[in-house]
């Protein structure tokens, strides 16, 4: 479940923490995490420049003197209010009772994964297999899972604040407040700059992500392959440049944009290993660009060969005019390399586990997570290729059934066994025999499963309920 957003929209002028603070204790029985003040200076300057400065204008006439403020219920602080609450079912009363108040404390019957995780929890108490302490810990961290435990938290909050903000769109002021934040925000797009760390651990650390790399990797360099003169690359929110830094044999000129000034400069560092890698290489001309896709494109000159937009349009409120924006860039025969997070496959992992709600409209509310705010269905890319004069070269699943295993799914080794600088690396008598048979087990387990993954992902219907698309898309000759 993402962390949502709790927005207030402050009459009085703040200027330190510990006024902060004072202010927002009045609103909110959840503390207020000071990493997210960090970010207010931004959100005020996407709203000064945002089109709904006139409604929030007309909504307070002392605009100038507020103060929007942004925070997340953040899974700890629910953690910690669910282990008091679990404590205090064991508090004077015999054990089987609070075994009964926990599951009653509750709405585990929300999510059945949930409650029978919760229930075997238990039974490994009464077994003896945990200790009370246990027991709390383990069910606090799973009960954070439940999606009610957020609705409740946000419902709890003082509404006065909310009152300023006007969302015609709603009459609930926690969803009416993270519309405003997100429309402002998906006006532009959204950086990965804040979960950094988590987007690298689960993009490019994990299987997972190296089976959408691998991937798209093998269409890209079928592209590559059937050109005989260096290319023009383009890479929209490059990220941390994993596929455009091994196209630099066959590059001229590349072009990354991304909106993390961290990640920009991680490809940067990529670029100039790949590039100290391959002496006697002629050098492309590179240049890299800090900002927002939208407002970055219109300053690139010239036309690309090859353009690579991997998980990027989807995370905007208007995909569609994001994708012919770039596709204007594509030069006469250039080919787009597009990977969109599939509507299809986001539906279909709700249905088997247990939601059968429909999905709300899109755009959709930013939850902090991965997931982002606008997939699209293979149709839909389809159909505006069709109206445009695009053709689809390749539509490709990308992870067909690798999400939807049942933790069966193990992270592989990412090309050696201790990575250099480590400890294990250091001492030669670290690096057992053991680690080196786990080693290629755990590769020979990846090549396995990415071979499954590479015979299904151009099939129907398998393409069709995969996590990600990968569509290469060709501009026609002049």
């Amino acid at each position: 479940m993402p962390e949502p957003a709790i927005i207030y929209l402050l009459q009085t002028p703040c200027t330190d923490f510990t006024t902060l603070r004072s202010e927002l204790g009045a609103f909110h029985e959840h503390p207020l995490d000071i990493r997210e003040i960090d970010s207010l200076r931004r959100l005020a300057d996407i709203i000064a420049s945002s089109s709904s400065e006139a409604a929030l204008r007309a909504a307070t006439s002392s605009w100038q003197r507020s103060l929007l403020v942004c925070w997340r219920i953040s899974k700890r602080s629910l953690r910690e209010q669910c282990q008091a609450r679990f404590r205090a079912c064991f508090s004077g009363q015999d054990e089987a009772k609070a075994l009964q108040d926990i599951l009653a404390a509750l709405p585990w019957q929300d999510d059945v994964d949930v409650l029978t995780s919760a229930r075997a929890l238990l039974q490994a108490y009464q077994l003896g297999r945990l200790d009370q302490n246990d027991l709390v810990q383990r069910l606090a961290k799973l009960a954070v899972e439940l999606d009610r435990l957020y609705r409740q938290a946000i419902a709890t909050a003082d509404k006065r604040g909310f009152a300023l903000i006007q969302m015609p769109e709603t009459t609930d002021p926690a969803q009416a407040a993270t519309m405003l934040v997100e429309r402002l925000r998906m006006n532009s797009g959204h950086s990965f700059e804040p979960i950094r760390q988590h987007f690298s651990q689960r993009i490019y650390a994990s299987d997972k992500g190296r089976l959408r790399r691998d991937l798209i990797l093998e269409d890209v360099q079928a592209i590559v392959g059937g050109r005989s003169e260096r290319m023009q690359v383009l890479d929209v929110g490059c990220g941390e440049a994993p596929i455009s830094r091994r196209l630099l044999r066959s590059t001229r000129r590349l072009v990354l944009i991304e909106p993390s000034a961290s990640m920009l400069d991680t490809a940067i560092a990529n670029m100039t290993r790949a590039l100290a890698a391959q002496p006697g290489q002629e050098t492309p001309e590179i240049k890299a660009v800090n900002d927002f896709a939208q407002a970055a494109i219109d300053t690139i000159g010239g036309q690309f060969d090859l353009i690579l937009a991997h998980a990027i349009i989807e995370w905007t409120d208007a995909p569609l005019t994001l994708l012919s924006q770039i596709c204007d860039r594509l030069a006469p025969g250039g080919r787009l390399s597009l990977a969109v997070y599939n509507e299809h496959g986001l539906r279909f992992r709700r249905l088997i586990r247990g939601h059968y709600e429909a999905l709300p409209a899109r755009p959709r509310p930013f939850g902090g997570g991965l997931t982002p705010v606008y997939p699209l269905t293979p149709d839909e890319i389809a159909a505006w290729c069709g109206l445009n004069g695009f053709r689809i070269e390749t539509l490709r699943g990308l992870r067909c059934f690798a999400d939807y295993q049942q933790g069966h799914l193990q992270s592989a080794p990412s090309g050696e066994a201790n990575p250099p600088g480590s400890p294990e690396a250091a001492d030669p008598e670290a690096e057992s025999s053991d680690t080196e048979q786990d080693f290629a087990t755990a590769l020979a387990r990846y090549q396995r499963l990415l071979a499954a993954e590479r015979e299904v992902s151009l099939q129907d219907p398998f393409r069709q309920l995969a996590r990600y698309l990968h569509i290469v898309i060709r501009r026609a000759e002049a």
